[in-house]
């Protein structure tokens, strides 16, 4: 992260995790902008620079695979539980898509509420199945729309990448070059890939691109992850 080294630092210091060095130090270490400035003079007002996060977690049912340990859904919650229990102050706000979204959580510092949710959200939550990303930036470009422009902006990805649209690049770059966000994507799942596994007793709303055949092998996909994560002006984190 040019420009960032030292943050950078102090982030994965605190975290213990490399892998969330993506963030930057702007959601543990809080970044000062100069206010005022007086020759001749020793005191410097400062302000400290708030920071919001959107947190998309893809609940698609290909986010059911054991290709990672217990499914892949189970350990994207992991890993965004160890990322809240990290912060300290900085608003959170919780976005679940597959071929459409639904916004669980406007912004918040109530973290124990974040987690409460994390924890129950599951694919049957969304009756259309697939995976469009676009929907969900479109969530939360409305979030952000409504939040604090000044305040320092990451939405964060976590998904298998898979991807069943085709304007979700699109929305990517709009995100940050109008709502002035930074986008992380976080992958989950392995190049092997695993069986894709059905919500037992969940009849979803099939897309042209989906399947109920459990013998189809779903796989991450690094490069859609890599993309979106390149037009947000952010980067892709394999944990």
């Amino acid at each position: 992260m040019e420009g960032y080294p030292s943050l950078a630092k102090n982030l994965n210091a605190k975290l213990r995790k490399l892998r969330f060095f993506l963030i930057g130090a702007t959601l543990v270490v809080f970044p000062i902008a100069l206010m005022d400035f007086k020759y001749g003079q020793e005191e410097i007002a400062i302000r400290k620079k708030k920071t919001d996060i959107i947190i998309l977690l893809d609940v698609s049912l290909s986010m059911n695979s054991q290709d990672v340990f217990p499914t892949r859904l189970s350990r994207a919650k992991k890993e965004i539980e160890s990322l809240i229990q990290s912060l300290n102050g900085e608003r959170v706000a919780l976005i679940a898509f597959a071929n459409s979204s639904i916004t669980l959580l406007p912004f918040t510092t109530d973290y124990r509420a974040f987690i409460r949710l994390l924890r129950k959200t599951n694919p049957t939550w969304i009756t259309s199945q697939g995976t469009s990303f676009a929907t969900a930036f479109k969530s939360a470009e409305n979030i952000l729309t409504r939040g604090a422009p000044d305040n320092e902006r990451f939405v964060i990805v976590y998904s298998d990448g898979e991807n069943h649209d085709g304007h979700s690049l699109a929305m990517a770059r709009l995100i940050h070059n109008k709502m002035g966000a930074r986008i992380f994507t976080v992958g989950i799942g392995t190049g092997e890939g695993a069986s894709l596994q059905m919500e037992e007793g969940f009849i979803r709303r099939l897309t042209p691109q989906s399947t109920t055949d459990p013998s189809v092998i779903t796989k991450l996909d690094t490069k859609t992850l890599e993309a979106l994560a390149e037009a947000g002006d952010g980067l892709l984190v394999l944990p």
